[in-house]
């Protein structure tokens, strides 16, 4: 008798917590929907300045290949030296 008792309270108990916790779930929930959005706005403001970086880096070559052609230096042979 006091076993089945005791399993009616469990029971009650769970019962009445599991609208608190249906709620703890979803608050954490919104919070993780939140923290993937934030993350992916981070996310894209990276990639857009790593792509300003590609291109200034991409025009610094130009001005350099132009720099060296005018100087009259063999691109292929500084490469070359550089690498050794």
């Amino acid at each position: 008798m006091g076993f089945v008792f005791w399993l009616f309270l469990s029971n009650l108990i769970q019962i009445l917590l599991m609208p608190l916790i249906m709620v703890g779930q979803n608050v954490i929930g919104r919070h993780a929907e939140a923290r993937a959005e934030h993350d992916l706005q981070i996310n894209i403001k990276n990639e857009q300045e790593i792509e300003v970086i590609l291109h200034h880096l991409e025009h610094q070559n130009e001005v350099l290949t132009a720099m060296m052609k005018k100087l009259g230096v063999d691109i292929t042979e500084a490469l070359a030296q550089v690498k050794r």
